[in-house]
């Protein structure tokens, strides 16, 4: 279900045809979050860039 179908399906639903400031933000996050990962993804998918990144600096345990 895309995001036009859920919030046609919550408006018709609730009679509301608007977002909460918190809907509003977490979808504007959500877009930002999913930007950024696919940019990272390309950046390093692209051999010039090999060691560009550092490894995260905790451990994981």
């Amino acid at each position: 279900m895309g995001m036009d179908q859920f919030l046609a399906v919550r408006s018709s639903a609730t009679g509301d045809s608007g977002l909460t400031g918190a809907e509003a933000g977490g979808a504007v996050g959500l877009f930002f979050e999913t930007v950024g990962d696919a940019q990272l993804a390309c950046f390093k998918a692209d051999r010039a860039n090999r060691g560009r990144i550092r490894p995260p600096r905790h451990r994981h345990r």
